[in-house]
């Protein structure tokens, strides 16, 4: 067994929320590039500055970090296509709460200040 399988069966909640392996080959890359040291290896979009990209979702239906991990905490949006296999997670508030404060402590404090001056200054009123 390689070390993704044995990452991917662990029986740590916390590992496990993190990880899943439905319809994950555990070749990973080895199946495009056919070299060795890619097996296990997988391609996958980076969390770093995450608080910063959102509305989130392939839809912008998310608009929050919040709202993301309440949706799969909740087991996603009903539909009758869903895999059986989907469940929700069923997190406690505070679970979920550590999980946004988790994806927020990715972002750069740089870019955060960054982004924030490079932000148009709203009108409190209308201008005389």
């Amino acid at each position: 067994m390689n070390q993704v399988t044995e990452v991917h069966r662990s029986n740590d909640r916390a590992l496990s929320l993190l990880t899943h392996t439905e319809g994950v080959s555990e070749l990973g890359r080895y199946l495009l590039t056919q070299q060795r040291k890619d097996v296990g290896a997988f391609k996958t979009p980076t969390l770093r500055d995450i608080e910063l990209t959102g509305p989130y979702m392939h839809n912008g239906s998310q608009k929050t970090l919040l709202d993301v991990v309440r949706f799969y905490s909740n087991g996603g949006q009903p539909n009758s296509n869903l895999d059986e296999r989907m469940r929700p997670l069923n997190l406690t508030d505070q679970e979920i709460n550590d999980v946004v404060e988790f994806l927020r402590a990715l972002t750069s404090d740089d870019v955060l200040r960054e982004t924030q001056s490079a932000r148009p200054q709203t009108r409190t009123s209308v201008p005389q």
